[in-house]
């Protein structure tokens, strides 16, 4: 965009390159996102995680966001499905014991 000739916004910014993220830097946030959820994944999975998307910050995130998303998604609807869960246009949670531990835990 900045170094085409045919673009608007041609020679309007310089260009800086970055260099790569070190995984060592990601692992902490990515411990605390998945400790946040109650999901245990050890610290060489996410080396893996991290190293299978070449150590690029928008494909780590949106791969960890969907992951977290999909694991609370498959058990709310586990819930649902054994009817302790109502969706009413919000859930609304029956089991009193349930109720109880996700106050004290949640």
């Amino acid at each position: 965009m900045f170094q085409s000739k045919g673009r608007a916004f041609y020679q309007q910014a310089a260009s800086y390159p970055l260099h790569e993220i070190e995984t060592e830097h990601y692992l902490p946030w990515m411990k605390k996102m998945f400790d946040a959820g109650n999901i245990s994944v050890s610290t060489a999975r996410l080396t893996e995680i991290v190293g299978r998307f070449g150590n690029h910050p928008m494909y780590i995130q949106l791969f960890c966001f969907f992951l977290t998303a999909s694991i609370v998604t498959r058990c709310l609807n586990s819930l649902f499905e054994k009817e302790i869960l109502v969706k009413n246009g919000k859930y609304i949670i029956q089991g009193l014991v349930f109720r109880n531990w996700l106050a004290l835990n949640g």
